[in-house]
């Protein structure tokens, strides 16, 4: 076989291959189900705000793991228009259930820019009748989703036939209502959030917890150096938040579940043993999130903050000359960034400190005796300068926490050196 033969036998199979694999990828336009990308659009921005993948289960539900929490699940809407026809489509391709946008259950880098891609579709244009021009399809083969918008045509994720890891907790019936950012206001849950520890080793002092004090329902958040409570007789008695997993701002109902077994304990056969609490929250935009953990509380916050209330002070701090020399401290760029400057207080004086050396001093209505400096970082005066009280520094007592209050809020923060 001469050369141009062997070349042209090459094209022709070849060509061969190509046209079987187009219609292996491409099916026929009349078996194509078109679906309107908008619900599906959301579906994939929603779960890259909480961090999941994808999963349909057989019953419909819509679901994902939070890669945020080990134990947090999300339960996404499907009562919206368009949610219908998707999830039968879905379950046509895989009965028992499917993963999206690949085999993995947990959101990863990958995962995460290919249901970007989706929820970023242009798919808002629309013709002269008002139509929508962008529609959705799955390769019935390949199981690959192909999203036509305005000049582009997406086809980065596939549905995986597997069946779904279904959390051992689902919801339902209804969840009542508690509209959390009506129970708090929004600087409160700001102050309790910054009171929360940011290390991941100490994930109890990671969460806002519910309290008690003079009786009252409260919540609580701190880190063992500071610490915030908020009085409020509507705040459910056991509420438990980790911010970030669920905003607090975007909460808009909530129950929970106590988790008990029979104790294994001799003589205790009959007696009932905490295992786990599980809570829900229904959130504004429209998605279910639960979350599963053991309670471990910070004790005695109500006696940390009934002795600073009852501490005797010898000198204050006034909230309005706290925040303009704190305004000053931002706008003369002397916060460093990795929150190593102090702020010395003494009386009369503001004063920021860098490795001990002073950087700028600030006129202000401290009033301290003279042979007493206390020292705070930026970032709590500036959250307690926020409530606009005056603020109180024990005197008498070595290393006694600063402390502030008002009607419904109490703060409490430990001096990070005292001289």
């Amino acid at each position: 076989m001469n050369e141009d033969n062997r070349t042209e036998q090459a094209e022709q199979e070849n060509t061969t291959e190509s046209k079987s694999v187009r219609r292996i990828t491409q099916p026929k336009k009349k078996d194509i189900t078109r679906l309107n990308p908008l619900w599906f659009n959301k579906l994939c921005g929603l779960a890259l705000k909480y961090g999941t993948t994808l999963q349909f289960a057989e019953d419909g539900t819509v679901f994902g793991h939070s890669s945020r929490g080990s134990s947090t699940a999300v339960f996404y809407d499907t009562t919206e228009e368009g949610a219908k026809e998707w999830i039968t489509e879905i379950l046509k391709l895989s009965p028992k259930g499917a993963v999206f946008p690949c085999e993995d259950i947990f959101m990863n880098k990958d995962t995460q820019n290919i249901l970007k891609s989706y929820a970023n579709a242009p798919t808002e244009k629309t013709n002269g009748e008002g139509e929508l021009c962008a529609y959705a399809w799955f390769d019935s083969v390949t199981r690959t989703l192909h999203l036509k918008a305005d000049g582009v045509t997406i086809k980065t994720g596939t549905l995986v036939k597997t069946a779904p890891l279904i959390p051992q907790h689902v919801p339902d019936g209804d969840i009542p209502d508690m509209v959390l950012r009506d129970l708090i206001p929004k600087n409160i849950l700001s102050l309790l959030t910054n009171c929360l520890s940011k290390d991941d080793t100490r994930k109890p002092l990671k969460r806002i917890y519910a309290d008690k004090y003079k009786d009252v329902n409260a919540v609580v958040g701190t880190d063992g150096r500071k610490l915030c409570l908020f009085v409020n007789a509507g705040l459910p008695d056991d509420i438990s938040i980790d911010p970030t997993i669920t905003p607090p701002l975007e909460i808009d109902g909530y129950k929970s579940l106590r988790i008990e077994n029979d104790s294994k304990e001799k003589g205790k056969e009959n007696t009932k043993v905490y295992q786990c609490t599980v809570r829900f929250f229904k959130m504004t935009d429209g998605v279910v999130l639960s979350e599963t953990f053991v309670d471990s509380a910070p004790a005695g916050a109500w006696s940390i903050v009934s002795g600073a209330e009852n501490e005797e002070y010898g000198g204050s701090v006034q909230s309005q000359s706290l925040a303009n020399v704190l305004s000053s401290v931002a706008r003369l760029g002397l916060v460093d960034s990795e929150g190593k400057n102090m702020l010395m207080l003494s009386n009369g004086k503001i004063t920021v400190q860098s490795k001990g050396a002073d950087l700028a001093v600030f006129d202000a209505d401290v009033s301290l005796p003279e042979d007493i400096q206390v020292h705070y970082s930026y970032e709590v005066l500036n959250k307690i300068s926020e409530m606009g009280v005056v603020i109180h520094q024990p005197t008498k007592r070595f290393g006694a926490p600063l402390f502030a209050k008002t009607d419904d809020c109490y703060f409490v923060a430990m001096p990070l050196k005292l001289a």
